[in-house]
This record gives C-alpha cells, sequence and structure tokens, in this order.
C-alpha cells in the first residue's frame, strides 16, 4: 500500500512539474518581443525599398530596343 502511494505522489508530481524549466522570465518574453518588433521593421523597410526598387538603380529605357 505504502508503494503504491509513493508512485502514485511520484507520478503527479512529476505531471504537474511538466515543462517548468522551459518558462521563461517576463524580462526574456519582453526582449524577444522588441527583438522581433526590431526586426519586422527592418524587414517591411527592406520590402518599402524592394517595392520602390530604391535598391537598385532601374534597368528600362524610355527608348524601345
Amino acid at each position: 500500500m505504502k508503494a503504491l502511494v509513493v508512485i502514485l505522489l511520484v507520478m503527479l508530481v512529476w505531471t504537474v512539474s511538466g515543462c517548468a524549466g522551459l518558462a521563461q522570465s517576463a524580462h526574456n518574453r519582453d526582449m524577444l518581443r522588441k527583438r522581433n518588433a526590431n526586426k519586422d521593421l527592418k524587414l517591411m523597410n527592406e520590402d518599402w525599398d524592394r517595392f520602390w526598387l530604391m535598391d537598385r538603380p532601374s534597368q528600362l529605357s524610355k527608348y524601345k530596343m
């Protein structure tokens, strides 16, 4: 009977703890959010430049070839 109680107690502790070691602190979540927002802004700037073809001069000619 004692062995069954010990096994049930160990299983309860094991299931409750779960992935507790993978949790992030509030500071880590904020830094991750800021890093992602910064990366998104950089990518948006690159997309905007690509849309307006500002990253390279136009290859189009005004004369028919």
